[in-house]
């Protein structure tokens, strides 16, 4: 009797110990230096205010709409969603925050619980029209997406229903809201030409999404106090293999290499998806175009001249040798040409004999090397007019002249270049 009365005790002791244990888990999460609800598995954290009734609804009837709400969100397994009832377990002591309903301490209350996003919610008592055309009792809910980080809302919608159509209406309204938000997560691994994501077929991603990565820093001001969060987009990828809570995914675009623990972001809704993606794309692009690419530094050695004492400008040195150069080979095409055609004129005037076979060569030959050296005079003429115009660009030259000079063989012409 004795032993089975201490068999009964020790059972209920350990199923209160456990019940205890269980309990304390479910709210051990719920502490005043982190506040948290939600699950840590990737999924988007969508923090949902008490709903604000408008006309003869009670808040009885509002409780259980807003629990409808949170359970078809649940539901799209995109979101895990904490409710008014966790927010009032853990607010009661302020009954401002307690009773949230608006955007400016939904807010507050986001941060507070680390929420990616809040939901605020509006529901109006109305007549509406149903299949018959007839009107009947119905509501009108209206709902605003915030994002926590940006303070920017993400989406708004509406939809009405009646007590028939409620949980169709409701259902559709979370898909919605799962297809036209956009999702993010973390890269886990990088190699050369793709990524693996911490998001997977669980989430709703689909193979052939497209994503962007992108960086995240904090900016600070002097004093060092933590003015925000700076993002930056860096790369464009599309997934290539699914698993349930990961992706692989090829790396199409990239302004700079992806690292493990960079940010992704992406919409499951294939038409924003596709535009916000074309934006990226434009803002890589038009980045990699105004991005300054380093000049070539020269480092070849100075050289100092050894009369003056002053750096001899290489450029200009090996500018004048291909100007003299060039020169030198004008005029000898110029003294060949002319040799070729007095050649040419006297044999064509039979002033000297060299047999009638061999004479009729040698003026085929003559004219032939006239023209060459004509044609290759030209050729390096241009050549000079070239080098001529690109030492007045470099200021090597400033100009040429040509001076007449009488001398005891007759009239010459010289042709001076001013350096």
């Amino acid at each position: 009797m004795i032993q089975n009365i201490f068999r009964t005790l020790t059972l209920a002791g350990i199923y209160l110990f456990f019940s205890f244990a269980i309990a304390s888990a479910q709210f051990s999460t719920f502490d005043d230096d982190f506040l948290s609800g939600f699950s840590e598995d990737g999924r988007i954290k969508v923090l949902l205010l008490k709903l604000a009734p408008v006309g003869a609804i009670t808040e009885t009837s509002a409780e259980e709409f807003v629990k409808a709400i949170q359970r078809n969100l649940s539901n799209t397994n995109h979101f895990t969603v904490v409710g008014p009832q966790e927010l009032s377990a853990h607010l009661q002591d302020d009954p401002n925050l307690a009773d949230c309903h608006d955007i400016a301490c939904g807010i507050q209350i986001g941060k507070q619980f680390t929420a990616d996003k809040v939901m605020v919610s509006t529901l109006r008592a109305e007549s509406i029209l149903n299949e018959n055309a007839e009107e009947v009792p119905g509501f009108l809910l209206s709902i605003r997406l915030l994002d926590v980080l940006t303070n920017t809302m993400d989406l708004s919608d509406e939809v009405q229903f009646t007590d028939d159509t409620m949980q169709d209406e409701l259902f559709a309204l979370a898909a919605r809201i799962s297809q036209n938000t956009r999702i993010r997560g973390h890269v886990l691994s990088v190699d050369s030409k793709s990524v693996v994501i911490d998001l997977g077929r669980a989430h709703g991603l689909k193979i052939g999404d497209r994503i962007v990565i992108y960086t995240q820093s904090s900016t600070t001001n002097l004093e060092g106090d933590t003015l925000g969060l700076e993002q930056k987009n860096i790369a464009v990828a599309e997934i290539s293999r699914l698993n349930d809570l990961s992706a692989d995914a090829l790396l199409l675009y990239r302004y700079a290499n992806p690292e493990v623990g960079d940010f992704f972001r992406t919409y499951l809704n294939r038409q924003k998806q596709v535009m916000f993606v074309t934006n990226v794309r434009r803002e890589l692009d038009t980045r990699k175009r105004l991005t300054r690419r380093p000049l070539p530094v020269d480092l070849e050695p100075e050289v100092i001249d050894d009369i003056t004492g002053e750096p001899v400008d290489r450029g200009k040195q090996q500018w004048r040798l291909r100007m003299s150069q060039a020169i030198s080979e004008k005029n000898r095409w110029m003294f060949i040409g002319i040799g070729a055609g007095i050649g040419t004129v006297v044999l064509l005037s039979k002033k000297i004999d060299l047999g009638k076979n061999f004479h009729q060569i040698a003026v085929i030959g003559a004219g032939a090397a006239t023209g060459y050296a004509g044609y290759r005079f030209f050729e390096s003429r241009n050549e000079v007019n070239a080098l001529q115009a690109e030492g007045r660009v470099k200021k090597y030259m400033s100009s040429f002249d040509y001076q007449f000079r009488i001398s005891p063989q007759g009239w010459n012409v010289a042709m001076a270049y001013k350096f």
